[in-house]
């Protein structure tokens, strides 16, 4: 073996440290083929004591420079895991409120009308079912969840008299209730984490055929995150729990066809057993 394969093999094994070539032959390539190979130096002998001192200097001061720059490295790397475990948990933290902003807002219209909590809650469960039947991703999911939960809230703007009167209400009456889907739009769409919902609620009680009111869908603009919130919405429909309902054709197909294009129900249909 060589000195200059000695050189490549142990300079592979200590990184870190200085190594200092001294040699008889005063040849540059030879001296270049060195440092190739390692060396920090390549002295020509006879050596001078002030030459070897300088140069082992020079060799021990640049490994030191590279274990600070490597050190550095390291730490960088330690603060980037750590900052990103805190971001991941200060998200984590986000996400919590979210729910719990949710979970309030849910209570809030539960206050105002005992019937709503449930049947949003029914909603919110059918309406993820269909999506999860048409292979929504989570993501999709998820939207259309906060749009299904919170599909109700603008009935925190309608008067007790008209949102509790137990009679039949008057076409005056129906038209201020019917307000409902825009004043719920408007609490919702300057909030970051429910602005996608926003549109959900707004469309909640609209027909695919462009029925229904406050009269924003047209065929092509009609959504399917509000169309499968409209046929959760007609949670009264479903006597007993969502899969054995969705066995009973008459009952699927009477949601379905409610809003749902021609491909959509034919893909719904083999997917909840209804046809």
């Amino acid at each position: 073996m060589s000195g200059m394969d000695l050189l490549t093999q142990v300079r592979r094994s200590y990184p870190h440290v200085a190594f200092l070539v001294t040699t008889g032959v005063d040849d540059v390539d030879v001296g270049v083929e060195a440092m190739r190979c390692g060396a920090d130096d390549y002295l020509v002998k006879p050596l001078r004591e002030n030459a070897v001192l300088a140069s082992l200097e020079s060799a021990l001061r640049k490994r030191q420079l590279e274990q600070q720059v490597e050190n550095y490295r390291h730490r960088l790397e330690e603060m980037v895991e750590e900052r990103t475990s805190r971001l991941h948990k200060a998200l984590q933290h986000i996400e919590r409120s979210y729910e719990n902003t949710l979970q309030a807002l849910g209570a809030a219209i539960a206050l105002r009308d005992n019937g709503t909590a449930d049947h949003s809650q029914r909603v919110c469960r059918y309406s993820l079912e269909i999506a999860r039947a048409m292979g929504w991703s989570d993501e999709q999911s998820g939207r259309l969840a906060k749009g299904a939960y919170l599909h109700d809230i603008g009935k925190l703007g309608i008067p007790d008299s008209i949102l509790l009167k137990p009679g039949p209400l008057t076409a005056d009456e129906r038209t201020l209730m019917q307000g409902h889907v825009q004043i719920g739009f408007d609490l919702v769409k300057n909030i970051d984490f429910l602005a996608e919902a926003a549109e959900i609620i707004l469309a909640h009680h609209e027909r695919y055929d462009g029925g229904g009111y406050p009269g924003v869908s047209k065929r092509m603009q009609f959504r399917s995150g509000a169309r499968s919130l409209l046929c959760g919405h007609s949670d009264r429909l479903i006597p007993t729990g969502i899969a054995s309902a969705f066995e009973t054709p008459w009952v699927a197909a009477a949601i379905v066809t409610l809003v749902v294009s021609q491909d959509d129900f034919g893909c719904l249909c083999k997917k909840v057993k209804c046809s």
